[in-house]
């Protein structure tokens, strides 16, 4: 939720009585916009609490300069402190040690001052009024236009009266985001692109590191919206998908009919779950890319490639319907890394993940259907390093890495996964196949000792399971519920 910053901490009722209200550059270098005075384009996550070190971020985050500060006192001064501070334009701080560093920085000339102690040196010393405006030698420039910074605030955890004032000052628009990703809010999502020049600040850890708080930022900004809508397919969505590969129907789902019929047949299934479900369903192609084969190839891995041509004019006909796709590999003795790069150009697109299916990664040697596979974490992280890198480059909506899983040796050290990139949306797929027992089993197995950091998915298989389950049965009986439900 947007908030307008000014108009708790201004009210209209305080006329302004200080000796001057420059247009022009006066004492702090600024024009009619503000000049230099405030800071453009900076991005960065400020200390939560009401303390001199918060006050100083978020100072430095806001000002460039400012030839007037406000010093607020004890708590009881922090009111009158902080609707001086915002309806003057200039920041509010808090003395310390550091506190003249910070003045100097700033080019401080006058303080208003509610501290019991003024700074030492030459500064005018004006007294902070308690109510109204206090008289002022110095000019101050004109304030900046709205949309110049903006503020974004957990609302669970707010920002304290005087960061909120000192962004207010800078003519800070506050973003209200429930859980401090604004990838996943809408109206931060609106706000950053209305202002893409705009100093940025978040209040609190919640929010990351500085690094990881740009980055987001930057996606918000920049990246286009998944099929269907948003930058973040989870956790806010529910995903039905159909699998198979496109050429051949008898590996799966999506070979028995062409794009356009598979849409509608995603689609019948999603509305079975969006009729049962609190939250959004959407539809999603799991298309196995590389094929395991009894033949060794050309290449002799044992692993065909379909061509990335053909896939691309399934992605096409799954974008125009809001349908999210995953390209599946079944790598045979090749890698999922070297397999992975062969279809680059469609993991460019916004709505394509990756999927790794490490039943057919099989070692030197070995022969598809002699035994299941497995893959280590180091091959995982090789991969999910590479998908994050071209997925933060080209400035997409972070992608969902499918990690496909029905026997505990095939991730054998699944917790040295790295679950850190922010630009990846792990999920563990749970798809063994067979009656509802021995599926209940693998699944209560394959969630025991499951790191933080992972989502969760689970496949209904046609034909092999015994029975299958229906959407009802699936909501009722899959427990707790999967990020991903797909059908083969």
């Amino acid at each position: 939720m947007l908030i307008a910053g000014a108009a708790a901490l201004a009210p209209a009722a305080c006329a302004p009585t200080m000796g001057h209200r420059a247009t022009g550059s006066g004492d702090g270098g600024g024009d009619g916009a503000g000049g230099q005075r405030h800071t453009t384009g900076v991005t960065t996550v400020l200390p939560a609490g009401t303390s001199a070190s918060a006050l100083r971020a978020a100072s430095r985050a806001f000002f460039a300069s400012s030839p007037v500060v406000v010093l607020a006192g004890d708590e009881a001064s922090h009111p009158a402190a902080a609707r001086v501070a915002a309806h003057l334009g200039v920041p509010v701080l808090l003395p310390d040690a550091h506190l003249l560093a910070e003045l100097g920085r700033l080019g401080v000339n006058e303080i208003v001052s509610y501290a019991a102690q003024p700074p030492p040196g030459d500064r005018r010393v004006v007294p902070g009024p308690a109510e109204g405006t206090p008289r002022l030698h110095a000019d101050l420039p004109a304030p900046p236009p709205a949309g110049r910074a903006l503020l974004l605030v957990d609302p669970d955890k707010p920002a304290s009266l005087l960061v909120r004032a000192t962004a207010t000052a800078a003519g800070a628009g506050i973003v209200e985001i429930r859980g401090a990703d604004p990838r996943a809010d809408a109206d931060a999502i609106a706000a950053l692109r209305a202002a893409p020049e705009a100093t940025v600040a978040a209040v609190g850890r919640t929010f990351g590191s500085t690094e990881r708080f740009t980055g987001r930022v930057r996606t918000a900004r920049l990246a286009p919206e998944l099929p269907g809508g948003g930058l973040l397919a989870l956790p806010a969505n529910h995903f039905v998908a159909i699998y198979g590969n496109p050429l051949t129907p008898s590996l799966g789902l999506l070979g028995e009919q062409d794009a356009a019929a598979a849409v509608t047949r995603v689609g019948d299934l999603v509305a079975q779950y969006a009729d049962l479900l609190d939250t959004p369903v959407r539809p999603a192609f799991e298309l196995i890319a590389t094929v395991a084969a009894s033949a060794p190839g050309s290449d002799g891995s044992y692993s065909t490639p379909t061509d990335p041509a053909v896939l691309a004019r399934w992605i096409d006909v799954a974008e125009g319907a809001g349908v999210y796709c995953l390209l599946d590999l079944q790598p045979g003795r090749s890698d999922f890394l070297t397999q992975a790069r062969l279809y680059a150009d469609l993991l460019r697109r916004p709505g394509v993940g990756l999927a790794l299916d490490p039943e057919w990664r099989l070692l030197p040697g070995e022969l598809p259907l002699t035994r299941i596979g497995h893959v280590d974490a180091a091959e995982v992280n090789a991969v999910a390093d590479w998908l994050a890198t071209l997925t933060r480059e080209n400035d997409l909506p972070p992608k969902m890495l499918v990690l496909h899983q029905f026997q505990t040796q095939m991730l054998r050290d699944r917790d040295q996964i790295d679950r850190t990139h922010d630009e990846l949306q792990i999920v563990v797929h749970v798809d063994g196949s067979g009656g509802q027992g021995a599926k209940q089993s693998t699944w209560r197995t394959m969630r025991a000792d499951l790191p933080d950091g992972f989502f969760l998915g689970w496949k209904n298989f046609i034909d092999e399971d015994a029975p299958m389950l229906t959407p009802a049965e699936t909501v009722a009986q899959v427990t707790p519920f999967p990020s991903l439900i797909s059908y083969q």
